[in-house]
């Protein structure tokens, strides 16, 4: 019953994390709703409250989402969701950037660079390829490789230099200044079906996935890592299963996910059986939705445990990779389904070996 306790805990936890603050690993994990970051932080670090502001070098990749996000630092990554986003002198490798009005000017981008919102005004220097969506969208800087955006109004400054192929949807409404540097253009058609609901553009839906997929990281960040604080030895044992039951432990995990729903149904027609199946529903949607964490650490540690025997970090590379993977179309759906497969299985191995 004690381990029933703290997972129920965790979960409460978890329901109040946009008023949660909680400092692990160093402060590397923070959350208030004024939240002020001037030193440096010597790890991946996950930022979170109404307003955030980031003014430090981070020696690794940086999470961060806020209503209002200033970010002025110096990362490997950035992975940044907000209302209002400011990225002012920041400095990273690529960077994953969704909000409703969002500023990048005299940041370094050195590698691509992926932005979802409404308003987007992008006067930073890209050193290969930018990905935008938006409404209104405005282009002032140098783009090395090539440009793709989708958006309602598109206006190209006279700053902007683009070395690659500006790609663009057809019906936009686009402004071009005479004294922009544009090495190649295309167009293409945006495809939509049409039905009596209301039509929603594809730059929404990038926005929504890439801030919904933020904040679902995030929380699942802010469960992971408790589990790994207060149950260290389950995840010990988790990295223990051999790889090699990797593969029988999806299969066991598929069969539980298929059967399970099915039996506790039929256990709910009888009266005797009501409250067991009602109880039984319950304990499955909380292992489906833990089952990713497990799934990601049990891979990640597969793959870089003889490199990296931090636990938190491991959690987070594979959550991190889960996230990216999730937005690929089609795939992010495969491998959500075996991930909860394999974390499921994988639950059920640590029952087989007691």
């Amino acid at each position: 019953m004690k381990k029933y306790f703290k997972i129920l805990l965790i979960l409460l936890m978890f329901s109040f994390t946009t008023v949660y603050a909680e400092t692990i690993n160093d402060g590397l994990f923070r959350a208030d709703d004024t939240l002020v970051v001037n030193e440096n932080l010597a790890g991946t670090s996950f930022l979170a409250g109404n307003s955030v502001t980031v003014n430090n070098n981070v020696d690794g990749i940086l999470f961060a989402a806020g209503n209002i996000l200033n970010v002025n630092n110096t990362s490997d990554y950035a992975f940044v969701a907000g209302s209002s986003l400011n990225l002012t002198g920041a400095s990273f490798k690529d960077g994953f950037i969704a909000g409703s009005i969002i500023n990048i000017k005299d940041s370094n981008i050195q590698r691509d660079l992926y932005v979802a919102g409404g308003q987007i005004n992008l006067e930073s220097n890209v050193g290969r390829n930018a990905y935008i969506a938006g409404s209104e969208v405005v282009i002032d800087s140098t783009i090395n490789g090539d440009l793709e955006v989708d958006g309602s109004n598109i206006t190209i400054n006279s700053n902007a230099r683009i070395n690659g192929t500006l790609k663009y949807n057809e019906d936009a409404n686009i402004t071009i200044s005479k004294d922009a540097s544009i090495a190649n253009t295309e167009t293409y058609v945006n495809k939509s079906i049409d039905i009596d609901t209301p039509k929603v553009s594809f730059g929404a839906m990038i926005i929504s996935k890439i801030t919904n997929g933020l904040f679902s990281l995030f929380n699942l960040l802010v469960v992971g890592l408790l589990l790994v604080l207060l149950f260290p030895r389950v995840f010990k044992k988790i990295k223990e299963i051999e790889n090699t039951k990797i593969l029988s432990s999806l299969a066991w995990g598929l069969l539980v996910v298929i059967v399970v729903p099915i039996v506790s149904l039929l256990v709910m027609i009888t009266v005797v059986g009501l409250s067991t199946g009602i109880v039984t529903l319950i304990l499955y949607g909380v292992l489906m939705y833990l089952s990713t964490i497990f799934a990601s650490y049990k891979l990640t540690s597969a793959l870089l445990g003889n490199k990296i025997k931090n636990d938190y970090l491991l959690l987070l590379i594979g959550l991190a990779a889960v996230f990216i993977i999730k937005l690929i179309p089609f795939l992010g759906g495969l491998c959500s389904f075996i991930l909860v497969c394999l974390g499921i299985g994988l639950v059920l191995s640590l029952y087989k070996r007691k």
